[in-house]
């Protein structure tokens, strides 16, 4: 083990080693006596360098192929599959690119083409095929937050002003941060949005479905009526269309063009998919 640890405390051989290991075999080599961890883990900047070198680690791919987690099956609605599950021949046969990976956008972890999370089959209009977070073609509003005057200027500094730019088809993020997206979604619309007798000059008010729902900042201030519309994932002001109360007024004008909110390149301009969906359904809400 001395001399393990006396190679490793060379950076060129620990960097050397890293490119033969994926990040979690890493980590969990710095757990192995605290030398190790001094070396490795002690100092982040070190290891977020050595992460940039080490392998894809094929999480994402098992849990294709084990159809478990968000690629759990296609539910079933009105009785029948609401869409066609992944060719089970074409996932069996994928081989994870090990060391073809590119950083996750959230955690930075190397993860390739095979493993990153991106929706494999088109789903139901308005559920998880959605290609923008914030273009619903139910007109619901998750995957959004509001922030009161003070918390979006914060956030407005730390974003740099950028407009958001997400789509779920060309992001690349790893399964596990795909995960804690969720939550914090599921948790922000559980906790800080809420339907009741609440008005447009109290503050933020958008259409979810058929209903209006009040927006609330994380900190538990009232975001103010034409406040920001900002993206859950990245945090950017929305660029998108115009939010309407299920009693048509304008809550919120953003310009963003025509953009279809149905239209899926990855889907739509594949000759190998159906175009049309095997029936519809209600979009199902992740339950905390």
């Amino acid at each position: 083990m001395f001399d393990l640890i006396l190679l490793l405390s060379q950076y060129q051989l620990l960097e050397l080693t890293a490119k033969h290991l994926s990040t979690i075999d890493l980590y969990h080599t710095a757990l192995a006596c605290s030398d190790l961890y001094e070396i490795i883990l002690k100092s982040k900047n070190i290891f977020k360098r050595l992460s940039r070198v080490s392998l894809c680690d094929g999480s994402g791919l098992k849990a294709r192929q084990s159809f478990s987690g968000l690629y759990n099956g296609c539910p079933y609605r009105f009785g029948r599959p609401s869409y066609e599950e992944e060719i089970e021949v074409r996932v069996f046969n994928a081989k994870c690119d090990e060391k073809g990976g590119l950083p996750c956008i959230k955690c930075g972890i190397n993860v390739c083409e095979e493993c990153r999370y991106v929706p494999r089959v088109r789903d139901d209009p308005g559920y998880m095929s959605t290609r923008r977070p914030h273009l619903r073609p139910d007109y619901s509003s998750v995957n959004i937050i509001c922030y009161c005057n003070a918390c979006d200027k914060n956030v407005e500094e730390r974003t740099r002003g950028r407009l958001c730019e997400c789509d779920q088809y060309t992001r690349w993020i790893c399964l596990r941060c795909r995960y804690k997206e969720i939550e914090e979604s599921v948790w922000y619309y559980k906790n800080f949005t809420k339907y009741g007798d609440y008005t447009e000059e109290d503050g933020m008010v958008l259409g979810d479905h058929q209903h209006d729902r009040a927006f609330f900042c994380p900190c538990g201030v009232r975001p103010p009526r034409m406040g920001n519309i900002r993206c859950l994932w990245c945090k950017r002001k929305h660029r998108t269309r115009m939010y309407t109360n299920w009693n048509g007024n304008v809550a919120k004008t953003l310009d963003f063009g025509t953009e279809d909110a149905n239209y899926i390149p990855e889907f739509d301009n594949n000759p190998d998919i159906p175009q049309t969906p095997l029936t519809w359904g209600p979009p199902i809400l992740l339950q905390s």
